[in-house]
Formats: C-alpha cells, sequence, structure tokens
C-alpha cells in the first residue's frame, strides 16, 4: 500500500499579475519509512521514561550526558519538546519541557 501526504501550497501572485488561490492536494510519500533517527529510544536505555517520576529521569539524563555528552543530550530533549510535540498539548510535552528546563540550568547554556 502507497502511504500518502497531505501538501499544502499557499496561495500567490504570479510575476504577471495572476493570483493564485492556496490549495491542498495529496502525493505519494517518497519518505524512507523509520529512517529518521530515534531519540526517545537511546534515552531509555539509560532509564529515561516520560512516565517516570521527575528523579528518575534526572538520574538518566545525568548517564545520558556521560555518554554523549551535554550538547548532544540537551539537543535530543529539546528537539522532542520543541519540534516534535510542538502543537500538542500533552503530559509528555510538559515532561520534556521540563527536563530541558533542568539540563539548562544544572549544566549551563552550553555556550
Amino acid at each position: 500500500m502507497v502511504k500518502k501526504i497531505r501538501v499544502c501550497v499557499k496561495g500567490y501572485t504570479r510575476e504577471d499579475g495572476t493570483r493564485v488561490k492556496g490549495h491542498c492536494y495529496k502525493r505519494k510519500d517518497f519518505g524512507a519509512p523509520g529512517k529518521g533517527p530515534k531519540v526517545v529510544q537511546k534515552l531509555g536505555k539509560f532509564g529515561y521514561s516520560t512516565s517516570a517520576g521527575a528523579e528518575t529521569r534526572h538520574r538518566a539524563l545525568d548517564k545520558a550526558v556521560t555518554v554523549y555528552g551535554y550538547a548532544s543530550v540537551r539537543g535530543m530533549v529539546g528537539v522532542q519538546a520543541h519540534v516534535f510535540r510542538k502543537g500538542l498539548k500533552d503530559h509528555a510535552k510538559n515532561v520534556f519541557m521540563d527536563d530541558f528546563e533542568w539540563l539548562v540550568k544544572k549544566y549551563g547554556d552550553g555556550k
């Protein structure tokens, strides 16, 4: 089964002054499945889980920092909080936001 994605195009004005309305259409998804980085699984091997308590998560993040480094772990948590769950209002987003702030507070802003 070929997966389809929805593509939306904003309206625009051509050089000759003709106005083109915005529209949406479906097209074949050319993205390879499963090729993105598995961020949560990388942190999960240290015991990180969004359903765990704050102390357990912070211990897991400390272990991850020793292996991957602060900047990498901050990026992993930050991308979850600010990119992947950007428009959502769920428990996991709040957990990632809190942990991101905790990392910055403990280890500095990385500059």
